[in-house]
């Protein structure tokens, strides 16, 4: 561990990266086949914890962010056509994240 990353981050660094290995095991033994699932997924993915960017999800698949914002509270969800292409681009983007936070560790 170097000096940029400090004892207390790199635990929770690594909190983190165990958490996005958990999620995508999960979505790969289950899959997204109930709206509570999907629901309970963008919860996870776009809540402190992961953090991913949710701007970023309707600007690159081109949803209106007041949508992905209804998805992530779990007030709505997209047509069950689109699950494979928001979960897609979930599963991708926890892989940067992971890789992110790897590289963090490791500097």
């Amino acid at each position: 561990m170097s000096r940029a990353v400090g004892m207390f981050s790199a635990v929770m660094i690594s909190g983190k990266i165990e958490l996005i290995d958990k999620i995508k095991k999960e979505m790969g033994r289950s899959g997204i086949s109930e709206r509570y699932l999907f629901s309970d997924l963008m919860k996870a993915v776009f809540g402190r914890s992961v953090g991913l960017d949710p701007r970023r999800l309707s600007d690159e698949l081109g949803y209106s962010y007041s949508s992905v914002s209804r998805w992530i509270t779990g007030r709505s969800a997209p047509h069950r056509v689109l699950w494979r292409q928001v979960t897609a681009w979930i599963e991708s983007s926890l892989d940067a994240k992971r890789d992110e936070l790897k590289a963090l560790l490791a500097s």
